[in-house]
């Protein structure tokens, strides 16, 4: 096993801000030993419908666990609870949303 330094600068898509990333073990895969992506792909043409399904069959464990993982944040974050919190929190407070919620300071 080799180690080195590795200056990597991720964004959110949400704002600006760098993420920090500490104690971060990256694995390298041969050419084309690797999913291209981690929950799902992404086409813009339905050209590339076949690749996609063709990739995502190819590596199924890898999608499957990573969208279950994915899919509990992202059902908590959206779920009608939370959705009616934030509405009711823009409400009170005019509309600037609430410093406790990070999807509301946009």
């Amino acid at each position: 096993m080799h180690s080195c330094l590795m200056l990597v600068c991720l964004r959110t898509p949400f704002n600006d801000e760098l993420v920090l990333c500490k104690d971060v073990e990256i694995k390298l895969w041969a050419k084309d030993d690797f999913p291209l992506q981690s929950v799902g792909r992404v086409f813009t043409d339905v050209d590339e419908v076949g690749e996609c399904v063709k990739e995502m069959v190819q590596y199924y464990q890898h999608y499957r666990e990573s969208s279950i993982v994915f899919s509990k944040g992202w059902n908590t974050h959206h779920s009608a609870e939370t959705l009616t919190r934030i509405l009711i929190a823009k409400a009170v407070d005019g509309g600037r949303g609430n410093d406790n919620c990070d999807n509301c300071r946009r």
